[in-house]
């Protein structure tokens, strides 16, 4: 993680430089990035914008599948569970948390998502994820598909 650190926690400035951050840099950020951010910037910046919150979150399936990986997550959409499934294409780096976290056992509270950012490189994006038990999965990725299951 590159703004949610112990440090920038303890200097209450980590939310403060990833809205900075995100700001310069919001006309960059796929539609599918955007409405993740729920929780971790401002309402302003997600005006007129579907909202997931992973705040929370629990992964229920994890796939991949050569350079596509494939994430269903439970998320709490405004007090009401929604399941989201997000689609990284592309993927030219990838760091993994145990097997708990990625849907082995949901009901582990570890495994809960505490926050997550997102960063912009020159050839592709980043997307870090920092779970309750201080393990992170990251994944680096060309293209970022969202999508929302019906039929709960």
């Amino acid at each position: 993680m590159f703004f949610f650190t112990d440090e920038k926690f303890q200097n209450n400035t980590s939310y403060i430089e990833y809205e900075k951050y995100c700001r310069d840099n919001w006309e960059q950020f796929p539609q599918a990035l955007k409405s993740i951010q729920f929780g971790q910037v401002s309402e302003e910046l997600l005006r007129d914008i579907d909202k997931i919150k992973l705040h929370d979150a629990k992964i229920i399936s994890f796939n991949q599948d050569k350079d596509t990986v494939t994430i269903k997550l439970n998320t709490d959409y405004f007090g009401e569970l929604k399941v989201i499934e997000l689609k990284y294409i592309g993927v030219t780096n990838l760091y993994k948390p145990n097997r708990n976290v990625l849907g082995e056992d949901i009901e582990n509270p570890d495994s809960d998502l505490m926050c997550h950012e997102v960063f912009i490189g020159k050839k592709n994006f980043q997307h870090s994820m920092l779970f309750s038990n201080d393990e992170q999965l990251k994944i680096s990725f060309k293209q970022i598909e969202l999508y929302y299951e019906t039929n709960l």
